[in-house]
């Protein structure tokens, strides 16, 4: 497992976040040209494999593959609003910090059919990633640093064929999770609160990281009815998948604040534990040939974040105290619609637009992920290589919404400010048959 984990983080490296959450919708170039618009209708490459299985028979016969890459350009600039300590004092360093990361997210499909009616293929994608890196000496500092989650998706799925209008298809998800969490301790505040002498409210910080992996199983399936040759509309399910990560906590505890640990035995390296649910996801898609030259796509999904309640980490040692961030996000929403455009027998053009409604409120939005409402405005063409190859280039930008934070936090104080993000990103990918 070990050697598995190392190649599957060399190959798959997300730095970034930028759908609903910490969903990463990246996962074709193809269908990233009309915002995802008919993405589990579309049967035209490999990656509906992840997107709807069933699809999967509406492919040409033989082997089908599909690979790509999406660079991703983030900008996330946090501007202090008068921030306080957990003494109430205000708080001190750079009121102004950018905690975008950019980054890369690849995927890689292969299907193959057997005889008419069965299709069988393999995934590898990295749906859900997050990335953000804030200054220590910041205001955002007790919040967050740094935070990294990063999920590795295999996704072997079948698919099988009805009759002319109908399909079903399964598959099961094998994914690995790797997690990191980090933050600043005002171990100032903490001795100045217990009378330890030479100790000062934002004088005497530390460090605190948690981090560990861990592998969760679920599974998916989908339909697809093809009306007639030119429309078809698809429905597909993926499932919740409970990772329960067991890794590490270690502290950064300046020399000052020894006292504080002899004292109250915390703070000291201990194993820990985290529970993170991702979430469930129910898609439905069409897609409409209008003419001969042209056709329009569509997509409707949910998803069931209301599974990501509160980020609880338990620790070994009995001495520190169970750390518990309320979350309580809500189920989302993502409406879509596009047009696909062949231009000549070689190139086709896409276009499209999203609504990408936010799981988090405004009452628990925090640094780690400053997630608001967006609008995606995607734009695609493909270039016909040859019979058996297909070349595409993809553009999105994503307009965020300007995204406050004011938060609590017994131990970090109070974190008042406004973050303006925005991302870009550009995609190049091929596809074709052998």
């Amino acid at each position: 497992m070990r050697t598995i984990r190392i190649v599957l983080l060399i190959a798959f490296l997300p730095h970034a976040v930028h759908a609903a959450g910490f969903e990463l919708d990246e996962q074709d170039v193809e269908l990233m040209g009309t915002a995802f618009a008919g993405r589990a209708a579309a049967a035209t490459n490999a990656s509906v494999i992840y997107f709807n299985p069933a699809a999967m028979a509406g492919l040409k016969k033989g082997w089908n593959y599909n690979a790509g890459i999406h660079a991703l350009i983030i900008d996330g600039a946090f501007k202090d609003g008068g921030s306080t300590s957990a003494a109430g004092t205000p708080m001190e360093g750079a009121t102004r910090d950018n905690g975008g990361e950019n980054g890369i997210v690849p995927n890689l499909y292969l299907s193959r059919s057997f005889g008419d009616r069965w299709v069988a293929g393999i995934g590898l994608n990295v749906p859900f990633g997050l990335s953000t890196e804030w200054s220590k000496s910041s205001t955002v500092r007790y919040f967050a640093t740094n935070s990294e989650i990063t999920v590795i998706n295999i996704n072997p799925a079948a698919s099988f064929r009805i009759n002319k209008q109908w399909s079903i298809g399964a598959g099961v998800s094998i994914q690995y999770l790797e997690a990191t969490l980090e933050n600043q301790i005002d171990f100032g505040t903490i001795g100045f609160g217990n009378m330890i002498p030479g100790l000062l409210p934002q004088q005497n910080d530390g460090g605190f990281k948690v981090s560990g992996d861990n592998w969760g199983f679920g599974w998916t399936a989908g339909a697809l009815f093809e009306i007639n040759e030119g429309n078809r509309i698809g429905f597909s399910f993926r499932s919740a998948v409970v990772h329960t990560i067991n890794g590490r906590a270690t502290y950064d505890v300046p020399e000052e604040a020894a006292p504080i640990v002899g004292a109250t035995g915390a703070f000291v390296d201990t194993d820990a534990e985290v529970r993170l649910t991702l979430p469930s996801k129910v898609i439905l898609s069409g897609y409409h040939k209008v003419h001969d030259t042209w056709a329009v796509v569509w997509d409707v999904a949910w998803t069931e974040w209301s599974r990501v309640e509160t980020l609880k980490i338990t620790y070994a040692n009995p001495n520190q105290p169970t750390t518990i961030q309320d979350f309580s996000w809500r189920d989302s929403w993502r409406v879509s619609v596009g047009g696909i455009w062949e231009l000549s027998d070689r190139w086709t053009f896409r276009m499209g637009v999203a609504w990408d409604q936010s799981p988090v409120p405004d009452s628990t939005r925090g640094p780690r992920l400053a997630d608001n409402d967006r609008i995606w405005l995607a734009l695609g063409v493909s270039y016909e290589i040859s019979e058996k190859a297909v070349l595409h280039f993809s553009y999105f930008h994503l307009f965020i919404d300007p995204t406050s934070i004011d938060i609590t936090d017994e131990a970090a104080g109070n974190l008042r400010g406004r973050v303006n993000a925005e991302v870009d990103a550009f995609s190049l990918g091929i596809t074709g048959t052998f």
